[in-house]
């Protein structure tokens, strides 16, 4: 690839080839489908475990019930669990050890539970100290740290909260990423579906939470009432797609049922659609009337320039250039392209018109080029991606 400005400027690089996507993203999704395949081969459901320690001693209850939650949410098998749960004297727990004490069968023979309990408050302490390792390529922005706060809250002090904005700003960044680091045992994310089903709803929730899809909808809601209780949070992504369908305001009504009937946090995230229709439907009303103040957020349309700047840096690139740039690349049929933009120009252009998410798509499917290349990053890879989006779409 050859990159130079109008003054003939030259940057190194071999001619890039079109067509490349992100294997990490196709990396994410195949991971997160292992996940949900391994929750529902999990075995113990969550309102077995909640029914078995309802009378034991609160400190023993809330340890048993935290760790089904991790063990659930983590994808992990019993006995990948029970290999993190070390006894007193540093020893692991087995399998069927803690298949009993999830299950009330070590409480229902008269075997003590308080070991078990701290052991369990050893893991805990030990992610919780891993927390603050993010996932690669996750930057913290002021936008992302203003969507925590809200999570945050509302987990603490059982609330409902509203996370609103447009579509491709960084709000299922932010939550996925607040979800991945709170979700051992508390934090439970999952995605509207459209047209707002409450059968579908339910059932992707089921799925989340190591239950039965496979269900009649009275009894999937009665065990996920039964799965839920004041130390959780439930994350609704894209809740404005209940307002694609027909019964979608039910399945909004079913979540500040949940909320009521279980003082569960619940943040709401959708685009300003449903907060119009919160504040004007006549049932949605109750639902927007449990909002808190200062647990309302409404994310800027526009993303400041330092942000952008932010998610270049974390590329291993500088600013966006306010020059123009001529590259050389070639396409699906081999020819020899070139084509010249302003990259400062380029940026702008698909923030305001695509989204913070669109851009960030754009930056990774450049470094896929780079790494496929010489493995050199530069603003003119860029470019070339962006040339080669808008070739595929009939643009350029």
């Amino acid at each position: 690839m050859s990159v130079t400005t109008e003054q003939e400027e030259r940057l190194d690089g071999a001619l890039a080839p079109a067509g490349e996507v992100s294997l990490a993203r196709q990396n994410a999704e195949a991971a997160e489908e292992i996940r949900v395949q391994r929750i529902s081969r999990w075995g113990i459901p969550t309102d077995l475990v909640m029914k078995a320690t309802e009378t034991l001693p609160p400190e023993v209850r809330d340890a048993i019930r935290w760790v089904q939650r991790h063990g659930v949410n983590s994808g992990m098998s019993r006995a990948q669990l029970a290999e993190r749960l070390l006894k007193d004297n540093g020893e692991p727990y087995d399998a069927n050890t803690v298949y009993q004490v999830l299950t009330g069968r070590r409480n229902e023979s008269g075997g003590s539970l308080e070991a078990f309990a701290r052991a369990v408050q050893r893991l805990r302490r030990r992610l919780q100290e891993s927390e603050a390792i993010t996932a690669e390529g996750f930057i913290h922005t002021p936008i992302t740290k203003a969507v925590w706060r809200v999570c945050q809250a509302a987990l603490r002090k059982h609330r409902v909260a509203y996370v609103f904005g447009d579509s491709q700003i960084g709000k299922t960044t932010a939550v996925t990423e607040f979800a991945r680091c709170h979700n051992h045992g508390t934090t439970i994310l999952v995605r509207m579906p459209t047209g707002g089903a409450l059968g579908k709803f339910q059932a992707e929730l089921a799925g989340r939470m190591g239950l039965s899809q496979h269900r009649r909808t009275e009894d999937i809601s009665r065990r996920i009432f039964d799965s839920f209780d004041e130390s959780m949070l439930l994350v609704v992504d894209e809740a404005h797609q209940a307002l694609t369908g027909p019964t979608g305001i039910q399945t909004l009504e079913w979540i500040r049922e949940l909320h009521d009937r279980r003082r569960c946090g619940v943040v709401i995230v959708a685009t300003e659609a449903l907060r119009q229709s919160l504040a004007s439907h006549r049932t949605l009303r109750q639902l927007w009337r449990r909002r808190s103040p200062g647990m309302v957020i409404s994310l800027p349309a526009a993303v400041p320039q330092d942000i952008l700047e932010q998610f270049a840096e974390s590329f291993g690139l500088d600013p966006a250039p306010d020059r123009k740039l001529t590259v050389s690349y070639r396409d699906d049929f081999a020819h020899e392209r070139k084509f010249t933009r302003n990259p400062l120009e380029v940026q702008q252009e698909v923030v305001g018109a695509e989204g913070l998410g669109a851009w960030c798509k754009l930056l990774e499917d450049a470094r896929d080029l780079a790494e496929a290349n010489d493995g050199r990053l530069g603003w003119g890879k860029v470019i070339i991606a962006y040339a080669i989006a808008r070739s595929n779409e009939g643009v350029v």
